[in-house]
């Protein structure tokens, strides 16, 4: 990847070991999260990524700011869940799972799952 285009007009302010240690989160970033099967080649986690590494290189966010981010997001994505799983109990009482599923864009062991099945 070309890290000047991608950090564009922002690409001279970054030199010596900051620039190649960004470099290597480039490489790394990008075998982890390579193009994708329909060609897109800018993923939303591989842009996230970047977007990280490239803050944490400028000092704009520290490591700290995005794990607590992270532990956040997964506490929200929790809680939805859990509402799901009650909303699910709820329906399957007068709907099939089956129903529910697509109702949900679940598959039917997911909503087994929630049903405690």
């Amino acid at each position: 990847m070309d890290i000047t285009a991608y950090l564009g007009e922002y690409a001279d302010q970054l030199v010596g070991r900051d620039r190649a240690d960004l470099e290597a989160a480039f490489e790394t970033i990008t075998t982890r999260y390579p193009i994708g099967p329909d060609g897109d080649d800018w993923p939303t986690d591989r842009t996230e990524a970047l977007s990280a590494a490239a803050q944490l290189a400028y000092g704009d966010s520290t490591l700290t700011e995005f794990a607590t981010a992270w532990t956040r997001a997964r506490a929200t994505e929790r809680a939805a869940m859990a509402a799901l799983t009650g909303a699910i109990a709820y329906a399957a009482q007068t709907t099939t799972e089956t129903d529910i599923a697509e109702a949900t864009g679940l598959n039917r062991g997911t909503v087994r799952k929630a049903l405690g099945k």
